[in-house]
């Protein structure tokens, strides 16, 4: 179980409601344990009456009631999250953001208050138990809201520990990375069917392609490189699609990508 008399969602979108999930279905907290807040409590309803959680549109009851906050808003709406709750935290609440580019830092400045802050940044495959987080932790946090992070998120895939210097560049590769696949797959599908195949067709094969290109990938003790070079003969029909993507600058257009993501997950956090 997690060490926490409840837990507080502030913004319970998608991602929000995942962890949820998750920390339900894995036994880490009773439904007694938990208390979503959204602007619309239609919203949540659904959730409600599948797992029996609470539920509330009154910020400043969640934090009265909740000792763990985990705060799930977007980050252009942070400034308006404070005005309204500013004064109802406190030094004994844990926190826990999942908002693009603001820094834990920042959260601390903004509460002007010596609490533990962590950030974290799940991506979309959590939706399905198969996600990819990172969390780092603010100047005040210590081993055991580390060890909250770690439960939590682990209930919904992989999670690992960064310095918060990294958290941008985490965000472009594993935050952002699920929609660089979905691109590809958005091309592949497309250009099979300009090869004559039907759209069920091309879904299929694109969709299992990479589903076992990235299962290989993840149980396979061989490198990316060693993998791809091992379907990749001389002269094959495999080199010469990779020469066309080189000829394109693949490489550094996945590079460029990177690197506009990461500086927008820090411009974000000072919009």
């Amino acid at each position: 179980m997690l060490n926490c008399k409840k837990l507080g969602v502030i913004g319970a979108g998608k991602m929000g409601r995942a962890l949820i999930v998750g920390a339900l279905q894995s036994g880490l907290l009773a439904p007694t344990q938990i208390l979503l807040s959204r602007r619309r409590l239609a919203a949540l309803e659904p959730i409600q009456q599948q797992y029996g959680v609470e539920i509330t549109t009154d910020n400043t009851l969640l934090l009265a009631q909740c000792d763990l906050i985990l705060i799930a808003v977007k980050p252009q709406n942070f400034d308006e999250l404070w005005a309204e709750t500013q004064e109802h935290f406190n030094s004994n609440h844990l926190v826990i953001s999942v908002a693009a580019g603001v820094t834990t830092q920042s959260i601390e400045g903004s509460l002007g208050l010596e609490l533990e802050v962590a950030r974290a940044m799940p991506n979309t495959p959590a939706l399905i138990g198969r996600g990819m987080s990172a969390f780092c932790l603010g100047r005040h946090a210590g081993t055991a809201l580390a060890e909250q992070c770690v439960q939590l998120f682990s209930t919904v895939g992989k999670v690992v520990q960064v310095e918060e210097i990294l958290m941008d560049a985490v965000t472009a590769v594993s935050g952002s990375g699920p929609a660089y696949l979905f691109l590809m797959a958005e091309a592949m599908q497309s250009g099979a069917e300009k090869l004559g195949l039907s759209r069920e067709m091309s879904e299929t094969l694109v969709q299992q392609t990479l589903l076992g290109a990235a299962t290989l990938l993840a149980e396979s003790a061989d490198s990316a490189a060693t993998l791809r070079q091992n379907v990749t003969s001389p002269g094959g029909t495999t080199a010469a699609a990779l020469e066309v993507l080189s000829g394109g600058q693949f490489e550094r257009l996945m590079e460029s990508a990177l690197v506009a993501a990461r500086d927008r997950a820090s411009e974000l956090g000072k919009d």
